[in-house]
């Protein structure tokens, strides 16, 4: 993979950090992968970072889906059930956290990990079985698009 560009971004520089904080060995493309995802609002599939990342280097379809296992696996990312890829907001590994989407805007909210005395995850455990591993996705329109709609 030959670079296009040497500079490193804001979003470059804090994947770097997260990623020597979760003991991954810290590479150009897992930096810029992390890096496309901390500078979204919305949740990206593995072709639109491919996308965005042919804007600085060339890659490979391979070797990004082998570095989207490996953020997956320390924390650093969440894949949803449409196959797309968001940043996590705080490198979590284990315990139930929520992330809000909207619908209408795209954007997304992640809630800190919810010991089991919360609320809404105890409300959701009664009718469902939560994986620990897992985020709870909850689908609706955040409070600025009900507000703009209304």
């Amino acid at each position: 993979m030959l670079g296009k560009s040497s500079k490193v971004s804001r979003s470059e520089r804090i994947a770097q950090e997260s990623i020597a904080r979760q003991g991954l060995k810290k590479t150009v493309l897992r930096s810029k992968i992390l890096g496309v995802l901390l500078q979204t609002t919305c949740p990206l599939s593995q072709a639109e970072i491919i996308k965005r990342l042919t804007h600085q280097m060339e890659v490979d379809r391979i070797s990004v889906y082998r570095n989207l296992g490996k953020l997956l696996s320390v924390g650093l990312i969440h894949a949803l059930e449409d196959n797309s890829y968001v940043a996590c907001s705080h490198a979590c590994t284990e315990g139930s956290h929520i992330l809000l989407f909207c619908q209408s805007c795209q954007s997304h909210l992640e809630l800190g990990q919810l010991d089991k005395k919360n609320p809404l995850l105890a409300a959701l455990t009664q009718y469902y079985a939560i994986d620990e591993h897992r985020p709870v996705y909850l689908r609706g329109t955040c409070k600025q698009c009900e507000h703009e709609a209304g």
